[in-house]
């Protein structure tokens, strides 16, 4: 749903690239969900990446995936390492993302998922078998939702098959003032979101109809409570706070460590026991 100049700067594209072929589809804005949806129904290649539009793949990026998953059949997916970069300068690296793969056989990336742990969510990261994903969503659609869409495919995919690994930051994640994502919101926004989330997490879930549901519905719905408290902690919403605690504890037995590693979010002291104890915690 671009108005500025994306059209012609694709066509002009592959004019100076006679070798390529490419297509070029417009429609109305209408969110980045139902953009996917628009273009799920259009594949016909192998393998599919879809990265935001304001990121940067590297120019090795699809190549060395495609290599990775030709030459690794059991992996429907992939994914790589991230470069956080600002838009005022995209050669400072800002921060690097970097999946820490577990030492045993269990891949652990669909759990990881539900909890925010060891994993990002920039979808230029990733790439999956076609065929692999209409598997599981074999209707070509997502649940259109304004956020999530990226969820709504590394979820089913994670759950169903393994994915394999580059290491290597073959994608920079651009910051940039005025991104729908990145925007300052107020704290009564950002509790919201949160719910938002979580109901949108369960219904993706939902229909997966994974063996263990109650489980993983009760899980999310944790990981959310531990998120408002977090948020009611910084903005130092003492009422709240105690709320999201309290539903917390209802959600999932919590250990001491666990309660050190949650607070070491908002208080320095223990942050630094925290410190100490990391490898433990592992």
């Amino acid at each position: 749903g671009s108005t500025v100049r994306t059209a012609q700067i694709v066509r002009d594209f592959f004019k100076s690239r006679p070798e390529l072929q490419g297509f070029y589809y417009y429609q109305e804005n209408q969110g980045q969900a139902e953009a996917l949806n628009f273009g799920l129904k259009m594949i016909k290649g192998k393998y599919l990446v879809w990265p935001d539009s304001d990121d940067i793949l590297t120019e090795t990026n699809i190549q060395e995936k495609v290599d990775f998953l030709l030459n690794n059949p059991k992996y429907k997916m992939v994914m790589c390492d991230v470069e956080v970069v600002s838009e005022n300068n995209l050669d400072t690296v800002i921060k690097y993302l970097k999946r820490q793969e577990p030492k045993d056989d269990n891949n652990h990336l669909f759990e990881d998922f539900i909890k925010g742990e060891n994993v990002y969510f920039a979808p230029g990261a990733f790439m999956v078998e076609t065929e692999a994903l209409f598997k599981v969503i074999p209707e070509k659609n997502i649940y259109a939702d304004r956020w999530g869409q990226n969820w709504q495919i590394l979820l089913p995919m994670s759950y169903h098959y393994q994915c394999g690994y580059i290491h290597k930051p073959l994608y920079k994640y651009v910051l940039r003032k005025g991104s729908h994502s990145r925007k300052e919101i107020t704290y009564e926004d950002l509790i919201e979101r949160t719910w938002h989330h979580e109901n949108l997490l369960k219904e993706v879930l939902r229909g997966i109809h994974t063996n263990n549901d109650s489980y993983y519905q009760k899980e999310a719905e944790y990981v959310y409570a531990k998120q408002r408290y977090l948020i009611a902690r910084q903005h130092k919403e003492r009422s709240d706070a105690k709320k999201f605690k309290d539903q917390m504890k209802k959600k999932k037995s919590i250990s001491i460590k666990e309660w050190i590693e949650i607070e070491s979010n908002t208080n320095r002291f223990f942050m630094k026991i925290y410190d100490i104890l990391k490898e433990g915690l592992r």
